[in-house]
């Protein structure tokens, strides 16, 4: 793909995407299940916060009506979230493992959402 196109804001927000990947992935393992945990709140946090930062970013830079139209389609995408996050918990039910596979699972969808607004929208 050529970044000929791509706008600064587009390349700079990619580029914090990957930061926020590489600081992520270098984080050491969690060695107890609350360790564990803590680095999955952390991370899901950490990739919900980039993307309320890409979407005030959108608000900022898209028309009204392009904008109405996505909100529309992240009501969608945050339902889509949970019963994704339902649906890979499932297996553990009960299990302590289960909120662990929800957090991180929802770290992942929210992280691939991330990029998707920023490659889609910006």
């Amino acid at each position: 793909e050529g970044t000929e196109g791509d706008s600064a804001l587009k390349i700079q927000y990619l580029c914090e995407l990957e930061t926020i990947e590489s600081e992520l992935d270098s984080m050491p393992e969690g060695e107890t299940e609350l360790e564990m945990e803590e680095i999955a709140s952390a991370s899901y946090k950490t990739w919900d916060d980039a993307l309320n930062k890409i979407w005030s970013e959108l608000e900022k830079q898209l028309p009204n009506e392009e904008m109405d139209k996505l909100r529309e389609e992240q009501r969608r995408w945050i339902k889509e979230k949970y019963k994704a996050a339902s649906e890979e918990v499932a297996q553990y039910e009960g299990g302590s493992m289960e909120s662990l596979v929800k957090t991180n699972t929802q770290a992942q969808i929210t992280k691939e959402r991330c990029y998707e607004l920023v490659e889609k929208y910006m």
